[in-house]
């Protein structure tokens, strides 16, 4: 029998995919079109790949009006050369496993030709070839080894614990799994993208690998937060010309951290393809996506309400199929009335039921002070905030409230049982207090204006 070339592999495979449309599946997480060698294929699946990640249909028409309107050399002789090329429907797995050890193969040899021209070093070839993955084929389990494999992580536990000073939420739920996608709601304003950051943080001293995509703020803004975290500098000051030299030099002592340490990225991303391709390139082991209503879609036409459910289903499909742990920040229909406002539910979530449907797990986050006062000060040494998160759904069944102590000025969380002064007195938070009692607290002390 004739060994196949790695071009006619490619070609195979092309051809395998325009004719059954739901075996792209079967690629994800396994290769990329960066894997594949001819360039009409590489351009051929990178198409695949959009209309895929879109939920539209293709075939070898729309692919060739797709590529002639974007003016790529790809035509129906081509694709219709792919399709009459394919053997069996059936091993498209064999070709993508071929796919992939023909592209780590050229690395190699690349990274090696490196190293002949002195262009790297010894040491640097060996590790560039120990950090190309290696093709993972599994197979299929049978009931044996899934009770074997639940036995092994109830000894292990959960595959993602949350940073230390979020214990309260692993007492409660035990943890999460790769693959599980955890919804932060919120009304606006209220401390989503502040419970983003202390998480981030933490999961970075946890050596976990974390990318921030935004749909809200950029890069910067984000790190500003991260390094007020990190540093406990006022956030306030980096906006009004104010950090001190005693802040800059710790800024700057935590640049090897941030650079070469901890495993960081903050990317500016406006659709789903743009935050595939971030996960693709980075390989994160935790994701957060801020905010689930900003991402925009190619069909313009597509109501509010159908273009979160899609996007939340792709979401979800993302964050099983690359086994990540994703965080998704959703925010809440506007209250008529910010005063009169009570704690939210699960339908509270704005624009979409497929939000607490797909959801492995939601955190609803209920900052009252924030939500009902129109403005707050904040200083340094102030008392800290109370912000509550109701954990509304957890897929083993385990729910509840917790609180923090927020110091919303250094986007610090602390447990309230942790939190504690200098002689170790526990610190009370700030509460919320409604007028009339305000004014009889006034009125007690003499403050009032007839006395």
């Amino acid at each position: 029998m004739k060994r196949l070339t790695n071009v006619e592999m490619e070609k195979i495979t092309i051809g395998i995919l325009l004719q059954r449309n739901k075996l792209f599946g079967n690629t994800i997480n396994m290769i990329t079109f960066k894997d594949f060698y001819d360039k009409k294929c590489k351009s051929t699946f990178k198409i695949i790949n959009y209309f895929y990640v879109n939920d539209k249909p293709f075939d070898p028409a729309i692919i060739e009006d797709f590529a002639s309107s974007h003016k790529l050399d790809i035509d129906n002789d081509f694709l219709y050369g792919c399709i009459s090329s394919v053997p069996n429907m059936e091993n498209i797995d064999y070709y993508i496993e071929r796919i992939f050890k023909y592209s780590r193969e050229r690395k190699i040899l690349n990274l090696t030709e490196q190293y002949r021209i002195e262009k790297i070093s010894a040491n640097e070839l060996i590790e560039g070839i120990n950090s190309f993955p290696v093709y993972n084929k599994t197979r299929k389990e049978t009931n044996e080894d899934l009770i074997m494999k639940i036995i092994e992580d109830a000894k292990k536990g959960m595959d993602v614990n949350f940073p230390e000073e979020f214990q309260s939420i692993n007492d409660l739920v035990g943890g999460v799994d790769k693959g599980d996608l955890i919804v932060i709601g919120g009304y606006s304003g209220t401390g989503k993208s502040s419970l983003m950051t202390a998480l981030t943080a933490g999961f970075l001293r946890n050596d976990e690998r974390v990318l921030v995509c935004s749909l809200e703020m950029n890069a910067r803004a984000n790190m500003r937060r991260l390094l007020a975290n990190t540093q406990k500098i006022n956030t306030m000051a980096f906006r009004k010309k104010a950090l001190k030299e005693d802040d800059i030099i710790r800024i700057k002592g935590s640049i090897d951290i941030l650079q070469n340490i901890f495993k960081y990225k903050c990317a500016r991303v406006y659709t789903m393809e743009d935050i595939i391709r971030e996960i693709n390139d980075f390989q994160p082991t935790i994701l957060f996506i801020d905010y689930l209503q900003n991402i925009s879609d190619i069909n313009t036409k597509l109501s509010d309400y159908a273009r979160v459910t899609k996007h939340t289903l792709q979401i979800q499909q993302l964050t099983q199929n690359k086994l990540i742990t994703t965080f998704l920040i959703s925010q809440f229909n506007r209250p008529y009335d910010r005063k009169s406002v009570d704690r939210p539910r699960n339908h509270n979530l704005r624009d979409s039921g497929a939000i607490e449907e797909r959801a492995d797990m939601i955190f609803l986050l209920w900052w009252e002070r924030k939500m009902k006062l129109e403005s707050l000060l904040r200083l340094d040494g102030d008392r800290p905030e109370k912000i509550d998160i109701d954990v509304t759904k957890s897929k083993d069944g385990a729910t509840g409230r917790k609180s923090w102590n927020v110091y919303p000025e250094y986007h610090r969380w602390r447990d309230p049982k942790e939190d504690k002064d200098k002689y170790g007195i526990p610190i009370e938070p700030i509460l919320y207090e409604k007028a009339v009692e305000k004014s009889n607290k006034m009125r007690v002390k003499g403050y009032n204006d007839n006395e």
